[in-house]
């Protein structure tokens, strides 16, 4: 029986399909095999290493400041009785001065002592050695009191490497951190001191900016030149409406017995027109820090 060409075609064409289907079974069984491999490696790695691990988190720590960069551990281990952990980092970034643990941590002991090994000063070593530890422990083994001695935004690595366990190296998972620097903290410096009003005159009110340098109760008295006592704000009020508002312009409801945080406040006073005459007055405020004074000019 003779082929013709479209029986030839239709040969071909099954051959293919068949050699495909082929080639997609054999693809998905080794993906199938590749898959099952490397499960078995995860499961084997993390149950080979998963008794004993170290780590030290990224941390973002203050330019200028002694600062607590804790170390995390895991040691599933009850017959433990001694570590030995070995960190390595950059001594000319970071100033590792001491070491501290505590009832709480892996390593119980308060202070604990560093021995340095410094070939270069751009890699040092130091050792955490200790026998008052907690076996099966997962959590913060202790903390690297450290000061950072490069300039803000300087990045450097605190690398744990090596631990031993009752004076042998275990296999364990290390975790490295990046230590950044950052600009030191500047507190804001508040100058104490009352200002001018304005309008200065004024017939309906006017404003005076104060500022209170450390938390205090505060008293304005209100006096004539003449030196006589006029009124008391912001208790026993007699003579004039006020109002007091913060650096956000928010306005204050609550002043007696309240101290006033440090900050920039505004005092808005209103003279009651048939209880304050023209004239001139001054306007004293009375903190824990010290009395401050200005003056105004009334005209009805």
């Amino acid at each position: 029986m003779l082929l013709t060409d479209v029986n030839k075609w239709e040969i071909i064409k099954k051959i293919t399909i068949f050699a495909n289907c082929k080639l997609i079974k054999f693809i998905k069984m080794r993906i199938k095999v590749f898959s099952i491999i490397l499960l078995l490696f995860i499961i084997f790695n993390k149950s080979f290493s998963a008794d004993y691990s170290v780590a030290v988190r990224d941390t973002l720590m203050p330019h200028g400041a002694i600062y607590e960069i804790p170390i995390f551990g895991k040691i599933n281990d009850a017959n433990a009785k001694n570590i030995e952990l070995h960190i390595n980092f950059n001594a000319l970034i970071l100033d590792i001065k001491s070491a501290r643990g505590g009832e709480q941590f892996g390593i119980k002991d308060a202070s604990i002592d560093l021995n340095t090994v410094a070939d270069k000063w751009d890699s040092v070593n130091i050792t955490i050695n200790s026998s008052n530890i907690s076996p099966d422990f997962e959590g913060i083994l202790c903390y690297l009191l450290v000061e950072a001695l490069a300039g803000p935004d300087t990045i450097s690595i605190v690398k744990p490497f090596q631990l031993k366990v009752n004076g042998t190296a275990v296999v364990a998972d290390f975790e490295s951190g990046f230590i950044r620097t950052s600009p030191p903290i500047v507190s804001q410096k508040y100058i104490e001191g009352i200002g001018l009003l304005y309008p200065n005159p004024f017939a309906e009110s006017a404003t005076v900016k104060f500022t209170i340098e450390k938390e205090s109760k505060v008293r304005f008295l209100v006096y004539s030149t003449s030196g006589k006592f006029i009124d008391e704000l912001p208790e026993n009020t007699k003579y004039f409406e006020f109002d007091i508002f913060n650096s956000k312009n928010e306005r204050l409801t609550e002043f007696d017995n309240v101290k006033f945080e440090p900050g920039n406040y505004s005092l808005v006073l209103r003279p009651l027109k048939w209880e304050v005459s023209s004239g001139m007055y001054c306007v004293f405020m009375l903190t824990a820090s010290g009395e401050y004074s200005t003056q105004f000019i009334y005209v009805k």
